[in-house]
This record gives structure tokens, sequence and C-alpha cells, in this order.
């Protein structure tokens, strides 16, 4: 496999159904060569759907404050995603160590036109813990 290149889509998905028959997705924090590959995913020029399977396979985990960073660092120098889709593995990942981070991350989001719906924010606003409310 080409790291940081283009993978070829038939050969990303025998790796993401691999990746997924291994262990369920939730375990992500415990399996690190996952997250890693599914990281590698997200960056550009990546095959659309093999970045969309990585979206999805992350949409089903709860990750670790060190992982959730850096998925939000990726999401931030990646092509556009519907961030819409991610929301449940923001909801279950973030803490009162990361909310300063998804804040940061959601503000740079908006100054690069994404437009979310006003219950998409209220959603994002209301999984916030209570530290984060004060800003």
């Amino acid at each position: 496999m080409n790291r940081g290149r283009h993978i070829p889509s038939q050969a990303t998905f025998v790796l993401m159904a691999n990746c997924a028959a291994d262990a369920p997705v939730s375990s992500v924090p415990q399996a690190p060569a996952r997250f890693e590959f599914l990281l590698r995913l997200l960056r550009p020029g990546q095959d659309p759907l093999a970045r969309l399977a990585a979206v999805d396979l992350l949409d089903a985990a709860r990750l670790g404050d060190d992982q959730f960073r850096r998925l939000l660092d990726s999401l931030g120098t990646s092509a556009p995603l519907s961030l819409e889709t991610l929301l449940p593995c923001f909801r279950r990942s973030v803490s009162a160590i990361t909310a300063p981070v998804l804040l940061d991350f959601l503000e740079q989001s908006l100054s690069r036109d994404w437009q979310p719906q006003e219950k998409t924010l209220q959603g994002l606003v209301n999984i916030l813990p209570d530290v984060a409310h004060r800003r």
C-alpha cells in the first residue's frame, strides 16, 4: 500500500472489510493501527468512496481524547466532508478536555463556509460538557 497516496477502490474495500471483520469498530481506541488506517483514508487524494467508508466506521467509534484531537486535526486539513455524519462520534468522544478543541474546529469549519442547519448546531452545543458552555 502506498502511504498517503491514492488507494484503489477495490483494495480499499477489501482492507475495510478485513478491518471491520477483525473487531467491532467501537474498539478503535484499543486498535491504534485501525485508527491510523482510517485517518490515512481521510487524507486528500484518497478514493472518495474509501473516505466515506472511513467516516462511516469512525462514526460508530468512541475515541479517546488524543484520538479525537487527531481526528479533528485530520478533518481540518482534509477535503470537505459532511460533518453531520460524524456527530454521533463527536457526541460519544467529546470530553471536558477536548471540548475547546471541538469548538475551535467548529469555528474554523464555519469560517470555511460550512453551513449546518440550526438543528445541527444546537445538537453540537447540547453535547458539549458544561465547562465549554462558558466560552
